[in-house]
């Protein structure tokens, strides 16, 4: 049975601990201003998508400018950051197959998301400097396909693990970030590899005192959201 808004704002709600009354009045606005899928009721309820649950997560965790703003602003001021910068970290055996781990860490600002050696075109075939929706959107859609856990290396005999994902919003100046992370579990060949997407938008007009305030607030949330919803959406 395809999931309906009222099982996706169920979802959210019991993944953040927030009253479902609140998200689902988060829906309604994101719905009124076309930001969602437009829901019927009873067998003529919409199947939602993976962009729907991508712009109830960012509404969801706006950080500290809920306190000012609503959730259609939230998503447009956050749902519109663009991939600016990133890296790319990994680790493996050296060349003559010892265990002692060697690493490296790499800037990206190619604004795309390479995962060389894997297969996961569900992010590999974004646009450059695509948006933040897009990318939760991408990155849900490989969770539904499963291909992180079917990620592997060569040499390696047995799959990945499950990766984890880190997703922040800071307030004042829009910001927001997230990591994909695959380890190898296998003892006798050890691997690590992780990708960061960084994604910004314009820097604000300086106030007039020349200050900018300097309070920070964050919100995230885990791979346990981003499956919890793959898994809602595939059933």
């Amino acid at each position: 049975m395809a999931a309906t808004s009222g099982d996706l704002i169920h979802a959210v709600a019991d993944c953040f601990g927030i009253p479902e009354e609140t998200i689902k009045s988060y829906y309604r606005s994101l719905r009124e201003a076309g930001f969602v899928t437009k829901s019927g009721r009873g067998t003529g309820a919409a199947k939602m998508t993976s962009r729907d649950a991508a712009v109830l997560l960012v509404a969801a965790i706006g950080g500290g400018r809920f306190d000012k703003s609503s959730a259609v602003d939230i998503v447009k001021a956050y749902g519109e950051l663009r991939f600016s910068s990133g890296a790319r970290r990994f680790r493996k055996p050296d060349a003559k197959g010892s265990l002692n781990v060697i690493g490296s860490f790499e800037d990206n600002l190619e604004g795309t998301w390479r995962f060389e050696g894997f297969d996961i075109p569900q992010l590999q075939d974004l646009k450059p400097a695509h948006s933040l929706i897009d990318g939760l959107s991408g990155l849900i859609d490989a969770v539904r396909a499963g291909a992180f856990t079917n990620a592997f290396l060569p040499k390696m005999k047995n799959h990945a693990r499950s990766p984890s994902f880190e997703i922040e919003a800071s307030a004042g100046r829009p910001f927001a970030s997230f990591s994909i992370s695959l380890e190898s579990s296998q003892w006798d060949y050890p691997w690590f590899y992780e990708e960061e997407a960084c994604f910004g938008g314009p820097s604000p007009e300086p106030k007039k005192e020349g200050f900018r305030t300097d309070l920070i607030d964050k919100r995230g949330f885990s791979h346990r959201t981003i499956f919890r919803l793959a898994d809602l959406l595939n059933d």
